[in-house]
């Protein structure tokens, strides 16, 4: 079965800043709270879909990946970079293949 992606909310914070600490360990600022909503969970115009999806196992969060909203002009629809893409050394190589996100 493929690994299940998830979006976060704000009610995640915590879990997520966690885990992302425990990740970034050399850079606490990646994981400020404020940091966090801004990047993740403030309103968009532009993008209401989520901009942050984790995976967890057993309960535990496994991977974190956050969206960065782009709008190409080329009269299409808009699209989405992955900006961070983190995973436990522990991932099956189903989980190391990446997100597969549909938005």
């Amino acid at each position: 079965m493929d690994p299940l992606w998830q979006p976060t909310n704000g009610d995640d914070e915590e879990r997520l800043s966690e885990f992302l600490t425990r990740m970034f360990s050399a850079n606490a600022g990646l994981v400020s709270s404020s940091m966090l909503r801004w990047k993740y969970w403030t309103p968009r115009e532009d993008w209401p879909e989520p901009r942050s999806f984790w995976m967890e196992r057993d309960g535990r969060v496994i991977a974190h990946v956050g969206l960065w909203p782009v709008t190409v002009r080329t009269g299409r629809r808009a699209s989405a970079e992955f900006t961070r893409w983190i995973g436990q050394r522990t991932l099956t190589r189903a989980e190391r293949a990446g997100p597969r996100l549909r938005i």
